[in-house]
């Protein structure tokens, strides 16, 4: 089977090919864990994060971020990649010619949740504390983030977003129905995944939201209300297909149903 026992030409040779343009997932912060961000490579090999490095911030960010994924667009490995993913926005994407044709998948999250893991993540453990959260949130650059990661530049009316988002992306899950997420992800790939995600990588730090006053929740759901109309929306959408999505996943009914697909020769 391993011939001359080279497997990387056994695996070449073998694998099961798909011509079709790379997943690109846009990861807006702090909506989904790390590890949740690996389940979905698992299934999509090879995957490529662009990043930047630490001599290359400072200045404008959402510049040297296109430039970022410019480069890599015209990398070697872009042709490799079935997954690419990185915290950029929709603007970056859509500016980029070789990145058209990609598959864009997203995650939400309740925007006050997603909102508190993300100042969390930034701030030093000393400094989080519901008046320090306040302020983070009080902050325009902090409001409103899928608004602007997940939709173009100037679209600032949630409407808007939500008939770009249902145009441009082909696949949105949500991080309180993680492992349903994951089931429905790996559908579109013929494979029946049973994954169990963790919980977000600050979930378990001090200061959770229970912990805020109620007035502040408000607060700052008001500063986010843009964000909730999306995540409601798309949510809700979501939810509506839980029971019938379980029904045909299981045994695997759902991949039966579907028409033949056309047998590659290798």
């Amino acid at each position: 089977m391993f011939e001359d026992r080279d497997i990387i030409a056994y695996v070449e040779q073998n694998r099961e090919r798909r011509a079709t343009a790379p997943w690109v997932f846009v990861h807006v912060p702090e909506a989904v864990s790390a590890s949740f961000r690996e389940q979905l490579a698992d299934a999509l090999q090879p995957d490529y994060m662009v990043t930047l490095k630490g001599t290359e911030r400072g200045g404008n960010y959402d510049e040297k971020v296109q430039d970022a994924v410019q480069a890599f667009c015209r990398a070697d490995d872009f042709q490799r990649a079935r997954l690419i993913t990185g915290h950029f926005k929709a603007f970056q994407l859509d500016s980029v010619n070789a990145m058209k044709n990609s598959h864009r998948l997203t995650m939400l999250r309740d925007p006050v949740d997603r909102l508190l893991s993300d100042f969390k993540a930034q701030s030093d453990p000393k400094a989080v504390t519901a008046p320090g959260f306040l302020e983070f949130a009080r902050k325009p650059m902090n409001q409103n983030v899928f608004l602007q990661y997940l939709c173009p530049k100037n679209f600032w009316k949630p409407q808007d977003c939500m008939e770009y988002m249902l145009d441009r992306y082909s696949f949105i899950g949500s991080w309180e129905d993680a492992n349903l997420s994951l089931k429905m992800f790996y559908s579109l790939l013929g494979m029946r995944g049973n994954l169990k995600p963790v919980e977000p990588d600050t979930a378990k730090s001090a200061l959770q939201k229970s912990d805020l006053p109620p007035d502040m929740v408000r607060t700052v759901a008001r500063l986010n209300g843009g964000d909730y109309e999306i995540y409601r929306f798309f949510h809700d959408r979501f939810i509506a297909l839980k029971e019938k999505f379980f029904e045909l996943n299981d045994y695997g009914r759902m991949f039966r149903q579907m028409a033949p697909a056309a047998r590659e020769r290798h």
